[in-house]
């Protein structure tokens, strides 16, 4: 999947679903999103996908909440 096909993904799911909410998005994908305490130098944030388990965000709780939504939504796409 290209950028291209990853911007119109994201539109026809902000308009289909009405939310641009990641955490949103997610929970409604099956995806579960993790806030962590992590004191690994240049931790943000990752995605687990794995075959026969749900796939988990996590996400570094040192951000502030904008940056916690933007690395959400950064792993969703």
């Amino acid at each position: 999947m290209n950028a291209k096909d990853i911007v119109v993904l994201a539109r026809n799911i902000k308009q289909s679903w009405h939310t641009n909410d990641p955490y949103k998005i997610a929970e409604r994908l099956g995806i579960e999103v993790l806030h962590r305490e992590n004191n690994v130098k240049g931790f943000t944030a990752h995605t687990i996908k794995m075959e026969g388990y749900p796939t988990i965000i996590s996400i570094n709780n040192a951000y502030t909440e904008f940056s916690q939504m933007v690395l959400c939504a950064h792993e969703l796409g």
